[in-house]
């Protein structure tokens, strides 16, 4: 009887315990045996039985001791204990693509971050004491990864959980062809039939690889708080050293860049020539670049500080002493001679600029400790080979990515409503029309151009420009000009849910109506349109090459177009008026503005109709037939006409514009599909 009783005793120990736990606005059932790291939550109403759940949660820990020990890494404690949900909520909102999915989640604030599994598979419909559990091992193990490493591949959670659960399933052998036929998992099968790679060599890299993580040792160094998370190519070095092997085509396959998967190479005396990644990636080390041999690796940073273009920033890369991190600060070993690094580029598939347009970019500090980019001296795109080459002067962060534009169109402030900017590029010239109003509230505008990149420790995102004003002759025919401020801007933003968001900072001085001050605007894309894609694109800075000394601007988004006219009133000084219209119309009709001075008083704006332009566009959209009828002052007769002008546009065709969904043959450097739908340590897709 007494060891009965023990024995009864000693089974009902085994039971998790049982509780109830509100999250937010949901109640839950929890599950969790006393000392183990994880428990299991099933939200109210639970469709379940609390003995299927039991048996589940048994099976469950029966498994993963052996899981663990196939990687030789549990999941970091700070994301312990890990929370297994067996049905939908909000804090696991059922994903319609995926089977289940891990995370780390913050439902339980910024400061309590837990390692989030979900698996519904209470909406499966089937006991739950007859689940292989397959899938609660697949997902458990792509939390392993979270935090100590940049991502979770599909690899090792479709091999681990098939050789816990079912080893002798094929499944359970990388080198099975089911894994070469999948993008996802394409890595780990090269690696196991070319390479040789076996399970002790996964669990010998994953257990360095958090040796690194936890003494700080991994490249980078802000995606985790409680260690220096490491990288892909650090887990490919691992992998080539444990099987002699250069194992970086097997990453190729599974559509890895070439910057993500990395190299080795020493720098010295001896001049030599690296290749990885199929030939995607070479470095020419010249003799006698350093007095001494040192060991450098190429890795992919997790971010940049700086203004980094936005066509430049999926193309980051730095090249550090082997053990260094990704600190963009970090002292740089200057190069006796600059070594050349040569690239197969990767087209940035959200403009289609040419390859021949790209360049290579370098990270300085300006005197204040400040970051900026700015192009590396003889990058050069090679036609013939299809490579990108630069000369690297020291350690430190690179990009490459089509050559910088400003963004074209119409910006303005919402806080200084009523003035507005508009801003084009031709070659490597920026020129701006500011459009305002003097002291008095009438509209005048000024135009001003520069070289892009202009201010020193700036980068290549920031230009100076003198802006002009003019003044025109009725009698003579003549324009004169003088120069009536400056205006400086940062260009920043990028591709964002809704489209291009392009933006920029404006530092404006207008020297007889700010006075020494300079007026801070923070610029955004005049709002209207749907999309930045349209039928016709005539964006652009419009003239008649017969009749220099006025314009207008046009900016077209979807059906609406937006047009400012600049003309010169009866007495010769500039004036503007705006209007818009839908494509299918051929009139625009044009409203004089009149408002408050940049540094006066914001008194608001007034419009009245003052005229109207007619265009008839080429069917390139490079050439046009105008006829511009306007009125000012208002109540006077005095007109500006012009009924037969031909107007060409002064400015390239604007960038920014297309539409990435209707971009063919073009890809991200990381494709999704090698990728897992689990997220990375802070939560966000990839």
């Amino acid at each position: 009887m007494l060891s009965l009783l023990c024995g009864l005793e000693v089974a009902v120990a085994a039971q998790p315990a049982q509780s109830v736990e509100v999250i937010g606005e949901e109640t839950f059932q929890v599950w969790q045996h006393s000392g183990d790291d994880f428990a299991m939550y099933c939200r109210e109403p639970c469709d379940a039985p609390a003995a299927e759940i039991q048996a589940y949660y048994s099976a469950f820990r029966s498994y993963l001791p052996a899981l663990i020990d196939w990687h030789g890494v549990d999941v970091v404690d700070v994301l312990k204990p890990v929370e297994i949900h067996l049905n939908a909520s909000q804090v696991c909102p059922l994903n319609p693509r995926a089977s289940g999915y891990a995370q780390v989640s913050f439902h339980r604030g910024l400061e309590n971050r837990r390692g989030l599994n979900c698996l519904f598979e209470i909406e499966r419909g089937e006991p739950l004491s007859g689940r292989n559990h397959v899938l609660s091992m697949h997902e458990y193990s792509h939390l392993i990864m979270f935090e100590r490493h940049r991502w979770s591949y599909e690899y090792f959670p479709y091999w681990s959980s098939w050789a816990i659960v079912d080893p002798s399933n094929e499944f359970a052998d990388p080198c099975n062809s089911f894994y070469a036929g999948q993008t996802f998992t394409a890595p780990i099968h090269e690696l196991c039939t070319e390479h040789g790679l076996e399970q002790a060599d996964v669990r010998t890299a994953l257990i360095e690889l958090d040796r690194r993580f936890q003494a700080g040792e991994g490249f980078l160094s802000n995606r985790s708080d409680v260690g220096s998370t490491t990288t892909l190519a650090e887990l490919r070095s691992l992998f080539d050293s444990l099987t002699a092997s250069d194992t970086s085509p097997a990453w190729l396959t599974g559509g890895w860049d070439a910057l993500e998967i990395g190299m080795e190479f020493n720098v010295g005396g001896e001049s030599a020539i690296y290749t990885a990644s199929d030939g995607l990636l070479q470095i020419e080390v010249p003799a006698n670049a350093l007095e001494q041999t040192v060991e450098f690796r190429l890795d992919k940073p997790a971010g940049s500080s700086g203004f980094l273009p936005f066509t430049h920033q999926p193309r980051h890369f730095a090249i550090v002493p082997d053990g260094g991190s990704d600190q963009p600060n970090e002292p740089a070993v200057e190069f006796l001679t600059p070594i050349e690094i040569s690239i197969q580029p990767n087209a940035f598939f959200l403009n289609n600029q040419p390859l021949a347009t790209y360049d290579v970019l370098i990270q300085d500090f300006n005197e204040s400790g400040r970051s900026f980019w700015r192009p590396v001296a003889n990058s050069r795109f090679d036609t013939e080979t299809g490579l990108l080459h630069a000369e690297l002067p020291r350690t430190g962060h690179y990009a490459y990515g089509p050559g910088f534009q400003a963004p074209s169109g119409m910006f303005f402030d919402p806080q200084l409503s009523g003035h507005g900017f508009d801003i084009q590029m031709a070659d490597d010239q920026i020129f701006t029309t500011l459009f305002t109003y003097d002291s008095d509230g009438d509209p005048i505008w000024m135009i001003g151009s520069s070289v892009l990149g202009n201010v020193e420790g700036a980068g290549i995102g920031a230009s100076s420009i003198e802006l002009y004003q003019y003044q025109y002759d009725e009698g003579t025919k003549e324009v004169t000009s003088r120069q009536a401020g400056t205006v400086q801007f940062q260009f920043f933003g990028g591709w964002g849910a809704s489209g291009w968001d392009l933006r920029a900072n404006a530092d404006v001085n207008l020297d007889h109506l700010t006075g020494d001050d300079v007026i801070s605007m923070r610029l955004e894309p005049l709002p209207f349109g749907q999309s930045p894609a349209t039928r016709l694109q005539v964006s652009g800075h419009w003239f008649d090459p017969a009749d220099a000394g006025w314009g207008l601007t046009l900016d077209r988004k979807a059906q609406t177009e937006v047009t400012v006219v600049y003309f010169y009133d009866g007495l010769g000084d500039p004036r503007w008026a705006i209007g818009n219209r839908e494509i299918d119309r051929s009139e625009t009709p044009l409203d004089i503005i009149s408002g408050f001075c940049l540094g006066c008083e914001n008194t608001g704006t007034t419009a009245e109709f003052a005229g109207q332009i007619t265009y008839e566009f080429d069917d390139e959209g490079r050439s046009a037939n105008a006829s511009l009828d306007i009125r000012w002052p208002i109540d006077a007769s005095t007109r500006w006409t012009r009924p037969a002008a031909r107007l060409v546009p002064l400015s390239d065709p604007p960038l920014y514009r297309n539409d990435p969904n209707e971009s063919e043959g073009l890809e991200t450097s990381t494709p999704e599909s090698s990728l897992t739908v689990s997220r990375d340590v802070f939560g966000i897709d990839f």
